[in-house]
């Protein structure tokens, strides 16, 4: 009996020992290529949605306080939360790994695992003090230095059955939430307000958007990586020269500044920067300024640039990818980078119509220290197709209002409204920067490829 036990247990150790030998001989071709690339188009597509579709679940804080010497009770509502801006993402390199896991009845899982960062995010919030006197209302906004999005792609290699995990951690702050216009109560909600309160709508990013969309990319568009087996000595060294993440283009910032050089100077001369128009903003208006109740609408309409002091490209990335279409393997190749507008002035017709008061027009003038738009051109190594997509990645306002000409109470209780997420730069990048970049791309010659990263 005890021989046949020993028997038993040498031969389960053999089971074990071969399938831990099998699993570390078999690895992934390029997995960080292929993580890189489905975060991307994963965020590219938020994008195109609007960071404004990033939600943030409401926050009440209530204050009971003396505030200069007179006790005072408040509701403090925080409504209406989104993502204003965000000025990167970006993807960290370390976290980029695969992890092979065997399961009992024969089955193994592999994970694609790498962790995506928004970097400066921006959430604001509408802000209603409410008093015994009257409902005072401002705008909020807190500032994240980063926030970051672990993704876990899982592929049964007995099913073939993909599933998507997206999580979220907020990193410790110690910003505080600004107001506009400030007062000596939102003063007092500036320190209750909990930086960590945000988390659980940032995880609903997570599951809720992100998750889909990468599954969807993975089980639709995205291949999963090939799997290379017995990839010791020759066959890994093989598999390494293999992945895309070793190839480079030469001399791809020439390429991409050249294109954007020839944009810019046929916008300057042919389109002219006046004509780079945009969106109308509308208003309902219903606020209580001192002892004045005004109610009434604001329009802004015929939004154009007035003037920036220079332009400029940055933050030039390329990489290599591939697609399935109808069951046909075809290679990606991509090029972006920002291009950035710097100390930007752009202006408005104002009409106010307020309750007791005849129609006032004004001119608006707002100003930005930059803003952003990402231009990507993707060719197709195979059938020499270019796309060409702008989004507005960020904006940074110079300040917190705009500026009224001329200037009364009208103008004063228009700027408690009007805030820089409610302009769009969309429509420059659609509608004149796209085309040009898609007719001088399809024009220019592609850099030289090459495959041992010696760019």
């Amino acid at each position: 009996m005890r021989k046949e036990l020993c028997l038993l247990v040498l031969f389960l150790i053999q089971i074990f020992v071969a399938n831990a030998s099998s699993v570390s001989n078999v690895r992934l071709v390029d997995h960080t290529s292929y993580a890189i690339s489905i975060i991307q188009e994963t965020m590219r597509r938020v994008e195109k949605s609007y960071w404004c579709s990033l939600k943030v679940e409401d926050v009440i804080i209530n204050i009971s306080e003396n505030i200069l010497g007179v006790p005072t009770s408040a509701d403090v509502e925080f409504t209406n939360g989104f993502l204003v801006s965000l000025r990167s993402i970006d993807i960290v390199r370390s976290t980029v790994q695969q992890v092979w896991l065997p399961l009992r009845a024969n089955t193994t899982t592999v994970e694609v695992r790498a962790t995506m960062r928004m970097l400066d995010a921006i959430i604001g919030f509408d802000v209603a003090v409410k008093m015994q006197n009257g409902i005072y209302r401002s705008t909020g906004t807190i500032r994240y230095p980063e926030i970051q999005f672990p993704f876990v792609i899982v592929k049964n290699l007995f099913t073939d059955d993909i599933t998507v995990g997206v999580r979220s951690n907020l990193v410790r702050t110690s910003n505080l939430m600004q107001f506009t216009p400030e007062d000596e109560i939102n003063k007092i909600a500036t320190v209750l307000f909990d930086w960590n309160c945000t988390a659980d709508s940032v995880l609903s990013w997570a599951t809720d958007i992100f998750a889909p969309i990468t599954l969807g990319l993975a089980i639709n568009e995205i291949e999963f990586p090939r799997i290379c087996y017995n990839c010791n000595g020759a066959n890994k060294q093989e598999a390494h020269l293999m992945e895309s993440s070793r190839a480079c283009l030469v001399n791809r910032d020439g390429y991409i500044l050249n294109i954007i050089q020839n944009v810019i100077s046929r916008l300057e001369k042919n389109i002219k920067w006046c004509n780079l128009k945009l969106n109308d903003v509308n208003q309902e208006i219903n606020e209580r300024l001192f002892k004045w109740h005004a109610q009434g609408t604001g329009n802004y309409t015929n939004g154009f640039l007035l003037h920036f002091r220079s332009i400029d490209v940055s933050n030039i990335q390329s990489m290599f990818s591939t697609r399935t279409v109808n069951g046909s393997v075809e290679n990606l190749v991509s090029v972006n980078g920002l291009l950035n507008f710097r100390n930007v002035y752009v202006g408005y017709d104002v009409v106010a119509n307020i309750e007791g008061f005849d129609t006032q027009y004004f001119t608006g003038v707002f100003s930005y220290n930059f803003i952003a738009l990402r231009c990507t051109i993707v060719k197709n190594l195979q059938t020499n197709e270019i796309s060409v997509t702008t989004t507005a990645v960020s904006s940074n306002p110079a300040v917190r209002q705009m500026t009224y000409m001329p200037q009364n109470s009208i103008s004063e209780l228009l700027s408690r409204y009007f805030f820089s997420y409610h302009i769009s730069f969309s429509q420059w990048g659609e509608n004149y920067i796209a085309p040009l970049i898609l007719e001088i791309a399809s024009k220019t010659e592609l850099p030289e490829i090459r495959y041992d990263n010696r760019c």
